[in-house]
């Protein structure tokens, strides 16, 4: 659903903004004045996109929850026409008058506001949750329990629990949950699935050697039950990683490391052409944060840290620093949160993701 709503949002904004120049510059024929409204239609269609992707406007919980769209949604807007004041400096063919920018301004929010109203309402109208056992009481698990409650418009309701770690007891955190949730024994799997006739198993099992149900969850799977792993159903829900949980089997089989040659070349070609698009965008707004952080305290401007890339390759991370001084006491900083040594408008660029 996510790729549809963006696809349709730049689609519908990009058609409309076309219409709306031509009307402007051609009023009585529509069929004139194509290729000039198409340079700017894809200037305000691409600025939205990106916009929106930086406000995390195209994340599942965005869709589900109302109170988080409208400001993201501002933010994304204003956002979207400063991409759009640095796209007619830099881009001939780009140029917007004030009225038409005032004009395009109405237009999207026209289109999106009506398109995120009925991809909430889809959202809210799935059809019945699948009840759901999950095998394992450790981490994965209450990552996965606290998401589906979290949000109860998800298709999922958690009905079970195989406790993977000895005797059956609920484990602390389940104090606190929405709804209670039986736990029993992972030796009682095949008598817990009969009595709660659940539609997917979920494994999330802390340590499988040894423990994992293998002939169950065959059977399971000849009845007609959906078994799945912990870490794709928790990548499923959230878009993300469990990254504590990933084991060297799953990186080794799972389909994002399995990249052919010509899909790497073509994925390094567009990174970097981006990456130089969006630098010369950013250079005004890079330029006024240079400043403001040498304005705001002492020291150099940018930060480096050294991290390890592809095939163990290190490289050299360059970012706007946020902080000031050298850590107070011990030099531990990897246990610290050292907030008192963040700057005013480090915490600022933090939050922005600046």
């Amino acid at each position: 659903m996510l790729f549809t709503l963006a696809f349709l949002e730049a689609a519908s904004v990009f058609a409309a903004v076309c219409v709306l120049i031509m009307m402007r510059q051609h009023p009585s024929m529509l069929g004139l004045g194509v290729p000039a409204a198409v340079a700017p239609a894809l200037a305000v269609s691409g600025c939205c996109l990106a916009s929106f992707y930086y406000n995390d406007l195209y994340e599942v919980g965005a869709l589900r929850d109302v109170k988080k769209v409208a400001p993201r949604l501002l933010q994304s807007l204003g956002l979207t026409f400063l991409l759009l004041g640095a796209s007619e400096t830099l881009l001939p063919g780009v140029k917007l008058s004030a009225p038409l920018l005032a004009s395009t301004f109405l237009v999207v929010v026209g289109l999106v506001v009506p398109l995120r109203a009925v991809s909430h309402g889809l959202m809210t109208r799935r059809a019945a949750a699948q009840r759901v056992v999950i095998l394992g009481t450790g981490p994965l698990a209450c990552k996965i329990v606290e998401e589906i409650e979290r949000a109860p418009r998800l298709p999922y309701s958690v009905v079970g629990m195989m406790d993977d770690g000895g005797p059956a007891a609920a484990p602390p955190w389940l104090s606190g949950a929405l709804h209670p949730l039986p736990v029993r024994a992972l030796e009682d799997m095949e008598r817990l699935i009969g009595q709660l006739r659940p539609d997917r198993l979920v494994v999330a099992l802390s340590e499988r050697r040894g423990r994992l149900p293998v002939w169950t969850l065959l059977s399971s799977c000849a009845t007609g039950l959906q078994v799945e792993d912990g870490i794709e159903f928790y990548e499923r829900l959230t878009r993300k990683l469990a990254i504590e949980s990933l084991s060297p089997s799953f990186l080794i089989f799972h389909r994002v490391l399995q990249r052919s040659r010509l899909q790497l070349a073509v994925r390094r070609t567009l990174s970097l052409a981006v990456a130089a698009a969006g630098l010369v965008l950013a250079t005004p707004l890079m330029a006024l944060v240079a400043v403001l952080v040498k304005l705001d305290s002492r020291g150099p401007v940018f930060f480096i840290q050294e991290r390890v890339g592809l095939r163990g390759r290190i490289f050299r991370l360059i970012k706007f620093r946020t902080m000031q001084g050298d850590p107070p006491g011990d030099h531990d900083v990897w246990r610290r949160d050292d907030q008192s040594r963040l700057t005013r408008l480090g915490a600022w660029l933090r939050d922005q993701h600046l």
